[in-house]
C-alpha cells in the first residue's frame, strides 16, 4: 500500500512539474494556405498502375511459399 502510495504522489508530482515547465508564447501566427484541387490521373496511369502493382505482390508470394515449402521438406529429411 506504501510503495502504491508513493507511485501515486509521484506521478502527480511529476505531472505537475511538467505541466510547468513548459513555456507560455502569446504570440498566435495564422497562415493561410490555398486549397488545390488534386490533380486527374489519366486511365493510361491507372491501366499502368494497376498492371505494375501485382508483380511485387507476386514475387512476395513466391518467396513466401517456396521458404515454407523448403522448410517442409528439410524437416522431412532432417526429421528434427
Amino acid at each position: 500500500m506504501k510503495k502504491l502510495l508513493f507511485l501515486l504522489i509521484t506521478l502527480i508530482t511529476f505531472n505537475n512539474v511538467s505541466s510547468a515547465s513548459l513555456p507560455v508564447t502569446k504570440d498566435i501566427q495564422t497562415k493561410n494556405f490555398e486549397i488545390t484541387p488534386n490533380p486527374t490521373v489519366s486511365d493510361n496511369s491507372k491501366i499502368l498502375l494497376y498492371s505494375l502493382v501485382p508483380i511485387p505482390a507476386a514475387i512476395l508470394g513466391v518467396i513466401l511459399f517456396s521458404g515454407g515449402s523448403v522448410g517442409f521438406i528439410l524437416e522431412l529429411l532432417l526429421g528434427q
